[in-house]
C-alpha cells in the first residue's frame, strides 16, 4: 500500500502471506494495513497486489473500533455456529 507521506512523497505499507504474524502492524487474522487520513480529506492511494495464484482483494476503509465491532460480531457468529455443530456431535 502506498500512502502520502503529507511531504509531498509516498510512504510503502507492506503485507501478505509472507510477512510473519510477529511483523505485523496490526495484529489480526485478516491482512490489515494502517491508513492515517485527516477527517474530510481526500487522498490517493496505490495498492499493489501479486500472486502466484488466484488474486482476491476485497478492500474496505474501517475505522479501529468498526473494525473490532466487526470482528466481535463475526466470532460471536462463528462460537454459536460451532457450538451447535458440536451440540448435535454429542
Amino acid at each position: 500500500l502506498w500512502v502520502p507521506d503529507g511531504a509531498g512523497g509516498w510512504r510503502a505499507e507492506v503485507g501478505g502471506d509472507e510477512v510473519p504474524f510477529a511483523h505485523r502492524k496490526v495484529p489480526h487474522r485478516n491482512h490489515v494495513l494502517p491508513l492515517q487520513l485527516p477527517a474530510g480529506s481526500q487522498a490517493t492511494v496505490y495498492l499493489r497486489l501479486q500472486s502466484q495464484g488466484t488474486v482476491s482483494a476485497p478492500a474496505r476503509l474501517w475505522r479501529p473500533q468498526a473494525l473490532w465491532q466487526n470482528d466481535q460480531a463475526v466470532y460471536a457468529t462463528l462460537s454459536l455456529y460451532f457450538g451447535l455443530l458440536l451440540g448435535l456431535l454429542l
